[in-house]
């Protein structure tokens, strides 16, 4: 009897832990949808959700400023068009200007395709994008929490999960009206189900990565480390016939994308982002130096005393310092070598350590490190709540 009463005591507790995490994360939500930046970006992917063949430039950029304006209010916009802000007031002057920087947008095209959907359906580009944030938030939220539950232990991993999902980290890119949550939420899965032990879940990867590529193409970056270095390892579940489906299929996506919507060079991009904005940029030199990429490196001591870029290293790095010999050439091991690879290419291609760009690398960083920490390669519990 003493048994049944504790094990039922045991399982009432974990229910109203569980209960108290998703309160929290709606009342995150809460916050977050309060506090939303809805910066200058939400204006261009507004843009690129509006746009239609019908429309001249000047309406395309009239109709997402006007939308702007009405859901923003005036302070709001007064802060995106600001005169003293040269780049800014360019764009908002000039339908043109505004135009061509449409297609660095354009390149995220699920994303777009998200919002344009729900201004088919009388929603708000702009309001909408905080929803998509939100849901994204709330899916990593209970992702993470059944996959640290089921490979840790129940307790340990509702309160790593807990304290993950109240990060800084976190919450400041669930502010950003930017796809850069919903890509997070797309590759951390994507790399769960690569880690798996199941060859039925690891080819369903296939699907989350060219997501997450049409999400954000640098995804990509990811995908060619991972095949790469898990080729080299010649580990036993990735065949070489898989490496090459994976990286066939995801290229094809960044292709489509690069190609479909006449992405800009990197050398533009990298100009625009790290010498200076350039309003115009249909007529902009598309050629990048030496020195100009030199200079644009001054990006990382910028950003790196306001990001938690460095606990993303130390994640990954310790726990090579603690069981490398014994696990070198383990999955986990292979992944975070593989994030590590990914990060480091992704910082000398885009020197800017903001974080949410890495929000996604952040969260699969916590999986592995206590996984390897404090799990092992085979689940610990069950799939339900009812063992510890």
């Amino acid at each position: 009897m003493a048994n049944k009463i504790r094990y039922s005591d045991s399982k009432y507790i974990k229910l109203l832990l569980v209960a108290i995490y998703i309160g929290i994360a709606l009342i995150i939500c809460r916050y977050a949808k309060k506090n939303a930046y809805y910066d200058l970006d939400i204006v261009m992917y507004t843009a690129c959700a509006l746009e239609n063949e019908s429309m001249s430039h000047k309406q395309l950029h009239d109709a997402a400023y006007d939308l702007a304006k009405d859901e923003l209010g005036e302070g709001r916009f007064r802060n995106m068009i600001d005169s003293t802000k040269y780049y800014r007031h360019s764009i908002y002057r000039s339908a043109e200007n505004f135009y061509s920087q449409l297609p660095f947008y354009r390149i995220k095209p699920l994303y777009v395709c998200i919002l344009k959907t729900a201004n088919s359906f009388g929603v708000s580009p702009i309001l909408f994008s905080t929803y998509v944030n939100l849901l994204a938030y709330l899916s990593i939220s209970i992702v993470l929490l059944y996959y640290l539950i089921r490979f840790i232990g129940f307790y340990k991993g509702w309160l790593i999960s807990f304290c993950t999902m109240l990060l800084p980290i976190v919450l400041d890119t669930i502010k950003n009206n930017t796809p850069d949550m919903l890509s997070s939420f797309f590759i951390l899965v994507a790399v769960m189900l690569l880690m798996s032990d199941s060859e039925f879940r690891r080819n369903i990867a296939f699907i989350l990565f060219c997501l997450a590529v049409f999400v954000r193409p640098e995804s990509i970056i990811f995908v060619t480390a991972f095949c790469g270095i898990a080729f080299f390892y010649k580990l036993p579940e990735y065949s070489n016939k898989y490496l090459v489906v994976l990286f066939s299929t995801s290229a094809l996506c960044y292709l489509f994308v690069s190609f479909y919507y006449h992405a800009y060079p990197w050398t533009l991009l990298y100009k625009h982002s790290f010498l200076g904005y350039i309003p115009d940029l249909n007529n902009a030199d598309t050629s990048l130096t030496i020195n100009g990429y030199i200079h644009g490196l001054r990006f990382i001591p910028n950003t790196v005393f306001y990001s938690d870029f460095f606990l993303i290293l130390l994640f990954l790095v310790l726990p090579f310092l603690l069981y490398a010999k014994a696990y070198w050439k383990t999955k986990l091991f292979v992944a975070a070598q593989v994030l590590l690879v990914s990060v480091i290419i992704r910082v000398i291609l885009f020197p800017d350590l903001s974080i949410r760009f890495y929000t996604g690398v952040f969260l699969i960083s916590v999986v592995l490190f206590f996984r390897i920490l404090l799990g092992n390669q085979k689940p610990k519990v069950s799939n339900n709540f009812n063992s510890n």
